[in-house]
């Protein structure tokens, strides 16, 4: 099994979840690539691997106060979707353009049989369109940023009822999902583990997620 991670956090502030995750999941004997946004062109960790697929926003050329606060936002450490909510329709159109171009990108040259997406947000509708099965995990983080941002979270809330697979990283996070963000499935309930030291329930996850998507 080939695991495409994606991650809305900057890649220029590497978080030592996300790596040692991509090292934990690599153990299990499994490939796993990795899909993230940057600020500039990565000299470490797995982004700068060759199976690292990096999201350059430094190259977008969108222009204008509002995308230097997006840009400003995202070197603080907000995380894609977080600094994106700032964005009306012309620069947010021309960045989804780009997300999506990056990711369908890593999935064409990847191979990959499933995408994991660390945080629910702007890369889970990508993820979604590129047609393999997907997991996604959320925290209250990404949802509280999104809460009022409009078209992004409509889509955002879209993108989250066409996962196979649903993870939280606490009751009231899956609870908070189930009541404002996705129509509850028995079927498929929202799975509760924290990402961090992850690995075995990011595999089992990826593999259900196959399993619902292949199995009549």
């Amino acid at each position: 099994m080939h695991i495409l991670l994606l991650d809305q956090r900057i890649a220029d502030r590497p978080c030592p979840t996300l790596e040692e995750l991509v090292t934990a999941i690599g153990s299990h004997g499994l490939q796993v690539s990795l899909c993230c946004p940057a600020l500039g062109e990565p000299t470490d960790g797995p982004l700068a691997t060759s199976h690292g697929w990096p999201i350059r926003l430094d190259l977008l050329s969108a222009g204008g106060e509002e995308w230097s606060g997006f840009l400003d936002a995202a070197a603080r450490g907000d995380s894609l979707s977080a600094a994106a909510a700032r964005l009306t329709d012309p620069p947010l159109g021309r960045l989804r353009e780009a997300v999506r171009r990056a990711v369908t990108r890593a999935v064409d040259k990847s191979d990959v049989d499933v995408l994991f997406v660390c945080q629910a947000g702007l890369l889970v509708e990508f993820a979604i369109e590129t047609g393999p099965p997907v997991a996604a995990h959320a925290d209250a983080t990404d949802l509280d940023s999104l809460e009022s941002a409009g078209r992004l979270r409509d889509i955002v809330a879209a993108s989250l009822s066409s996962c196979d697979l649903l993870a939280a990283d606490s009751a009231a996070t899956a609870a908070q999902l189930g009541s404002r963000w996705i129509e509850p499935d028995p079927e498929r309930p929202i799975e509760i583990w924290p990402l961090a030291d992850s690995a075995k329930q990011v595999v089992d996850g990826c593999q259900k997620a196959l399993t619902r998507r292949f199995t009549p």
